[in-house]
């Protein structure tokens, strides 16, 4: 999912094919305010754990 996501923004953007991972997400020129999907499903899901773990409800 990353793949096809990444190479439709790098289209998108008029970027090469070969701009890498760290160029496209990473603090550069572009200063882009984007951030690769995995990662992004990665910490909503840790914060999400952490939420649970340090809840006092009941369940």
């Amino acid at each position: 999912m990353d793949g096809l996501a990444n190479s439709s923004i790098r289209k998108w953007l008029g970027l090469p094919r070969c701009l890498s991972d760290v160029g496209l997400f990473g603090r550069n020129m572009l200063q882009l305010p984007l951030r690769s999907i995995g990662l992004g499903y990665k910490q909503e899901r840790a914060r999400m754990v952490l939420e649970l773990r340090e809840s006092t409800d009941n369940w």
